[in-house]
């Protein structure tokens, strides 16, 4: 608990560093353009990862599943093994936990990132009101909006591209790893 609270009062003191630098180094137009579209940034990275990510990350799962399953009764089957037939006993306790863990870190980081992109984006309009240098707020809102979409879809075709077909575990170590096993287990 104690590292989360030090890492907090880091990044909090980094972010104002930066966000005095950007102020003092490039002005109050870049200031407001990135203030804003980190408030967007904010509740756009959670919305995929809760949804699009979510999703993604189940498939990447039962495909990596099925590999280690596929392998693990051929290599059974290989040394004579004969599957049983197998009444497997559904935990819904487990699943209504995780369930319930995951609905309150949904409403956790919504419950603090909303009201961050709401400040945000009312900081970024007060440094634009409060501005000596002429820029049109409009055109940081559109231009802005336009980048996030563009990051959207970044997101998505590598979520649902490389991600989706990375194999995180190796066909070769799970054949070593079982047949250890075994060894270990029949000896």
């Amino acid at each position: 608990m104690e590292t989360i609270v030090i890492t907090q009062i880091i990044l909090s003191f980094v972010f104002v560093l930066i966000t005095v630098s950007t102020y003092f180094l490039l002005g109050a137009k870049i200031l407001t353009a990135n203030i804003f579209l980190l408030s967007l940034y904010a509740i756009v990275v959670p919305v995929i990862f809760f949804t699009f990510g979510k999703f993604i990350e189940g498939k990447i799962t039962e495909n990596e599943i099925e590999r280690i399953l596929d392998e693990t009764i051929r290599i059974y089957t290989d040394f004579g093994g004969k599957i049983p037939t197998v009444n497997i006993p559904v935990d819904t306790d487990a699943d209504d936990k995780a369930e319930k863990n995951n609905n309150q870190l949904i409403t956790l980081s919504l419950s603090v990132l909303i009201p961050f992109m709401i400040i945000g984006i009312a900081l970024s309009y007060i440094i634009f009101i409060y501005s000596k240098e002429k820029f049109r707020f409009k055109r940081i809102v559109m231009e802005d909006f336009i980048l996030i979409l563009i990051i959207i879809g970044v997101e998505m075709a590598y979520f649902g591209g490389i991600t989706y077909n990375y194999r995180y575990l190796d066909k070769n170590k799970i054949i070593a790893h079982t047949l250890t096993e075994i060894k270990n287990k029949i000896s």
